[in-house]
């Protein structure tokens, strides 16, 4: 959608849940406005580095299956 507006748009990856699964959020700023988004970007990534973390499943990792229920 924001490719259509023109929009910058921002996606982080900021926690994992229970399960060890990756959770982020998008962010969208002004049109214009990139800035803004990566100062947030770095702050929150300097505040809650993930480069590190790994999900339970990954790629090159054995397959692992999930319970549903």
């Amino acid at each position: 959608m924001f490719n259509a507006t023109v929009q910058p748009s921002l996606s982080l990856l900021l926690v994992m849940s229970a399960s060890a699964l990756p959770i982020g959020l998008q962010f969208t700023g002004r049109f214009a406005d990139e800035v803004t988004l990566l100062r947030l970007g770095k702050h929150l990534e300097e505040s809650a580095p993930w480069k590190d973390r790994k999900s339970a499943i990954h790629v090159g990792a054995e397959v692992v299956e999930i319970a549903t229920t």
